[in-house]
């Protein structure tokens, strides 16, 4: 037999006989453990990379032009192909709705972020998704998003007439993945700058450029655009470089703040345990056990419970993962495609509270190893 062997078995047993110490300091660090690990997984699938914020407000286009009255003047190369998309700000409140009955107590306002972004057009794609009906064809049409749509009472079908718009036709549903928030409106394309009463938002131009247009070339059209052309793959200004990792580190830390105060109650029911066992640690001691042996099977019950709670914590954040994504969905404010979770960080978010376990049954097995063997046997 090792070394260890006797002290494991022992505290395996301990463990398995005192199911309600067990269950306390396994809960005491796996709430921890479960809030670290959602905040590890949490904060690296609210990140997005530079690609991938591109696409959430450019589509697949691979130039951008951003002014605030008409667009910029581009020499492209042949084979480009690019939209014009306007935006406009339009306040709506539920008494514009054709036929709503809602008094000025249950009115609602809402500053609509209209765009004439066409929604079928390959180059959008990313930007918008069309949930319900249909996509706006002409003047006069309107999408919006279901949050807008619940805020006025209204449904496909209705109209709403603004004075100095005029009547239009909600003809589908529509949601900015990147922005669950945000009151997403969408005109057919064109019909934004022909209406009267919309407040200006600038406009932007997506090109498509062709495949032979090489890195240098995009360079070049962004350095003479001055600061009014974006280009994919190409770092924006004061770009972030912090992909979460600090976030994370953070997470580490405070975790292992609400371990080290649990301690003090963990320590506490090991405590109370270690005096439970003093019959048991005499008689170990009479056939001839070590201090250190004694030591070893009262800080291996720490270790053990540690586990049993480090693994509950993943369950506990398993389960809150799977059940709540719609809410985290909100409160992230965009979708998300999956979670983003990295084996290593879970590593030591698992070693953490397994220490902190092991530490608090440190103190009373060190006192408890080092009662005589007389003074143990009277209990």
């Amino acid at each position: 037999m090792t070394r260890f062997a006797l002290p494991m078995r022992l505290a395996r047993r301990e463990v398995r006989r005192r199911p309600g110490r067990t269950a306390l300091v396994a809960l005491l660090v796996a709430l921890p453990v479960a809030a670290m690990v959602l905040a590890a997984v949490l904060i690296r699938t609210d990140f997005v990379g530079p690609d991938g914020q591109w696409v959430r407000y450019n589509g697949q286009a691979d130039l951008r032009t951003q002014s605030d009255l008409e667009p910029q003047a581009l020499d492209l190369p042949a084979g480009s192909r690019q939209i014009e998309i306007r935006g406009s700000f339009l306040t709506v409140t539920s008494e514009d709705v054709v036929g709503a009955t809602a008094d000025g107590d249950d009115r609602q306002r809402v500053m609509l972020e209209v765009s004439d972004a066409p929604l079928l057009d390959p180059i959008t794609s990313g930007m918008f998704d069309l949930l319900d009906g249909r996509s706006p064809a002409a003047a006069g049409e309107i999408v919006m998003s279901p949050r807008v749509l619940d805020r006025l009472d209204a449904e496909i079908g209705d109209e709403i007439e603004i004075s100095s718009v005029g009547r239009l036709a909600i003809v589908g549903t529509v949601e900015q993945p990147s922005c669950l928030a945000c009151d997403t409106a969408i005109v057919a394309p064109g019909s934004l700058g022909l209406a009267q009463g919309w407040m200006d938002n600038g406009v932007r131009v997506l090109v498509d450029l062709p495949d032979s247009v090489t890195g240098a070339e995009l360079q070049q059209m962004v350095d003479e655009g001055e600061g009014l052309v974006s280009a994919r793959g190409i770092p924006e200004p004061f770009e972030s470089t912090d992909d979460g990792t600090t976030g994370v580190r953070w997470a580490y830390v405070l975790g292992a703040v609400a371990l080290t105060v649990a301690g003090i109650v963990i320590s506490a029911a090991f405590a109370v345990g270690a005096r439970r066992q003093l019959v048991s640690i005499g008689q170990l001691s009479a056939s001839g056990a070590s201090p250190a042996t004694i030591r070893s099977s009262l800080v291996l019950q720490g270790t053990f419970t540690g586990i049993v709670g480090a693994v509950a914590g993943f369950v506990l954040a398993a389960v809150v993962l799977v059940v709540g994504e719609g809410r985290i969905e909100t409160f992230l404010g965009h979708r998300i495609d999956g979670y983003v979770v990295r084996p290593f960080e879970l590593l030591v978010v698992a070693l953490i509270g397994v220490v902190a376990a092991t530490v608090a049954a440190l103190l009373p097995a060190r006192t408890a190893a080092q009662i005589p063997t007389l003074a143990a046997l009277a209990g």
